[in-house]
């Protein structure tokens, strides 16, 4: 149904929600929440302040949660089932050499879209369908989530994803 070789996970009996709140006190902070029902693509919704105005970013999944070293250096490499292997290529140099090079083909369906902030250093997003599951052996639950702005290798803040509950919408006195 999706392509790209994902599956929704088959075990999950009911909707399933999980949350992750990005704390910064001199930065971006924010939630960034997930809802998954059984036999659908997860749905992304998030929240983010504390941002540079007009500017993209990317919020990436990785493998762990880890967010207790210094400005959350422990995460691990970006967590994307979906993506393909690298792919080797063998060059011969002029002298007889053989050398490979390895190129990393990526895979955007395992991920959260890029989010750029308005003005005022904020951006409420939502993503209808993001490859990954909240159940299974590639559950993104534990696994971490960092922010940086787009093409740099800065990371801004990170947290980790935990279950939650679903929670009535607040309603907005006039």
């Amino acid at each position: 149904m999706y392509g790209s070789g994902y599956k929704p996970y088959a075990q999950l009996k009911d909707v399933m929600f999980a949350t992750c709140e990005i704390k910064n006190e001199s930065g971006p902070s924010g939630t960034v929440n997930f809802f998954q029902s059984p036999t659908w693509a997860m749905k992304v919704k998030g929240d983010l302040e504390g941002l540079t105005a007009d500017t993209e970013y990317v919020l990436r999944i990785t493998e762990l949660g880890d967010t207790t070293g210094g400005m959350c250096q422990e995460l691990g490499e970006e967590f994307n089932p979906l993506a393909p292997e690298p792919k080797s290529n063998w060059t011969q140099e002029y002298w007889g050499q053989w050398t490979e090079t390895k190129t990393y083909p990526t895979n955007e369906d395992g991920r959260i879209d890029a989010i750029t902030a308005d003005a005022e250093g904020k951006s409420a997003f939502r993503q209808e369908k993001l490859l990954q599951n909240l159940g299974g052996e590639d559950s993104l639950l534990g696994r971490g989530i960092f922010i940086s702005e787009k093409d740099s290798d800065v990371i801004l803040g990170c947290c980790v994803i935990g279950r939650d509950t679903y929670r009535e919408p607040k309603v907005i006195d006039e």
